[in-house]
């Protein structure tokens, strides 16, 4: 199919639709796929809404096209910043982001770490052309919870999207809204009830201030010492079951160690908000 220049948006978008018409009978004679089955899984489609975060207006219209001709509804944004006040100004009806990486103003990574301070639960898929080792790993620090390969495959791109929203999926490490797992901490406790509400207790005492004294080290420069406030507070989270707090924990104090400013300050930011989390968790259920 040929598309004439200039190119008009409405017309490439219609192009685009007419190329990745994926039920589309393959050869003359071949079987119709059945209707009323494609009509009641587009009906449950509807409604839900997908964040669509990318500058690259091609992939946009792209994007939009795929998701849309299988019912979904679709919101863009041209950046970074653009993406968290979207989701800022329609949370409510978001079901998922799909989040370039590389972008202008705010990149991928530091837009999800925003969202992810909004919100632990909805699910956030990077974009990306660069499919390089490190990058699921890095996407896993910032709450993202996995990425589709660009130049998109249509097929695989609707099935990843289908299957994390049919899934219900969240942020690997930021799923669900309780922090502290009671009945993780009571096994390593032997569960002990007396004994575990006497740990949190104390933990809750011995944190009050840990955050703080984390944010005064790291601005300093001091590593050794914001090494020594994660390591410790790594065992004990733990053994209380907030695994996320002990996973960071852990993560951040290889991070000091190792001199990474960069990490540090993607973990420690982390670490600060869960920490918050946790106190006030223990608190409302104390």
């Amino acid at each position: 199919m040929a598309v004439g220049k200039p190119v008009i948006q409405s017309v490439l978008f219609n192009a685009i639709q007419q190329i990745f018409m994926l039920r589309a009978v393959a050869s003359v004679g071949g079987d119709e796929p059945d209707k009323k089955e494609q009509q009641v899984k587009k009906m449950k489609k509807e409604g839900k809404t997908i964040l669509v975060v990318e500058d690259n207006k091609t992939n946009q219209l792209i994007a939009r096209s795929l998701l849309e001709q299988e019912g979904y509804d679709v919101i863009l944004a041209d950046d970074g910043q653009k993406g968290v006040e979207a989701f800022t100004e329609n949370r409510e009806k978001i079901s998922l982001i799909l989040m370039d990486l590389h972008m202008p103003v705010l990149d991928g990574f530091e837009a999800s770490r925003k969202i992810r301070q909004e919100s632990g639960d909805v699910p956030i898929i990077a974009l990306t052309a660069d499919v390089i080792d490190g990058v699921r790993e890095k996407c896993e620090r910032f709450g993202i919870l996995d990425y589709i390969s660009k130049p998109f495959d249509p097929e695989h791109f609707l099935e990843a999207v289908e299957k994390i929203l049919e899934s219900d999926a969240a942020s690997p490490s930021m799923k669900g809204s309780e922090i502290l797992d009671r009945s993780l901490g009571l096994k390593y406790l032997g569960n002990n009830e007396a004994l575990y509400e006497a740990v949190i207790a104390e933990y809750r005492r011995e944190n009050s201030d840990t955050a703080e004294r984390l944010t005064a080290a790291v601005r300093s420069g001091n590593y050794n010492e914001a090494a020594q406030i994660a390591h410790k507070v790594k065992s004990s989270s733990g053994s209380i079951g907030a695994t996320q707090l002990f996973e960071t924990a852990r993560d951040l104090q290889h991070a000091l160690e190792d001199g990474n400013e960069e990490v540090t300050t993607e973990l420690h930011d982390r670490f600060c908000s869960l920490m918050e989390k946790l106190l006030s968790e223990i608190d409302r259920e104390g």
